[in-house]
């Protein structure tokens, strides 16, 4: 009779190198994703340590599984912001328009190219503010509230 053998290869080590470094059956990882069809991923213990093993913290820690009940999201129309200057409602979204159109009227806004943060550089002034807001942390609505009298 003949044997047959099937090698199974960390994914990682043959995508990066061409390296063939044998794993074992039972290192194999299978994910789904919604309705995507189910990956399966084969790590050696290294890249398994450093690829996956923060992966899976990150999953435990903020993914939702099926099972899991996830809050509502406000409607279109609700009203889920209230202005602390003037105390008027409105949705999160139209937040940062009012603040400059009704309470910082007639100022300048710094829109600048460049991050003041890093050297990050673009032409379009929405992609340093999303960077600034991804990267940095920074939240334009308390810096617009900053300094603003009632």
């Amino acid at each position: 009779m003949r044997e047959v053998r099937i090698h199974i290869y960390c994914d990682p080590c043959f995508a990066n190198a061409d390296t063939r470094v044998e794993v074992d059956e039972n290192a194999a990882v299978r994910i789904g994703i919604a309705d995507a069809p189910e990956a399966r991923l084969d790590f050696c213990p290294d890249h398994r340590a450093e690829l996956l093993a923060p992966l899976l913290q990150l999953l435990d820690a903020k993914g939702v599984r099926d099972d899991e009940p996830t809050e509502a999201e406000p409607s279109a129309g609700e009203r889920d912001w209230t202005c602390p200057l003037c105390t008027g409602s409105m949705r999160r979204s139209s937040a940062l328009g009012h603040v400059w159109s009704m309470h910082r009227s007639g100022e300048t806004r710094d829109l600048p190219t460049r991050c003041p943060n890093c050297d990050y550089r673009s032409d379009r002034v929405q992609a340093v503010g999303a960077h600034r807001v991804r990267v940095h942390g920074w939240d334009p609505l308390s810096e617009a509230l900053t300094g603003v009298r009632t």
